[in-house]
């Protein structure tokens, strides 16, 4: 299949066929990502979507937690992260 990238505004877009899209078993809506692995080949693949349950189960539950999310817990608001009714709370 040929795709061609035009010009939209400040955007690359492509313009796939309906019969490419069907034949391809992709729809509207579909992310796709765009590499290029080591033979050169441009590879455009379906990206795949993750549920939540097989995330955690690639967790390491027992990890440490690094130093930088210990500090954060223990970090004072400096913005506006904390609406103002709650600001005395905090202080």
């Amino acid at each position: 299949m040929k795709i061609v990238l035009n010009k939209i505004r400040d955007s690359a877009v492509s313009v796939v066929t309906q019969p490419a899209v069907k034949d391809s078993g992709l729809s509207v809506g579909h992310h796709l990502t765009l590499s290029n692995p080591r033979d050169g080949k441009d590879v455009l693949t379906l990206k795949s979507k993750f549920a939540l349950a097989d995330l955690i189960a690639h967790c390491r539950l027992r990890a440490p937690v690094s130093a930088d999310l210990v500090f954060w817990d223990v970090a004072r608001p400096v913005g506006q992260e904390v609406p103002k009714q709650l600001q005395a709370t905090v202080d």
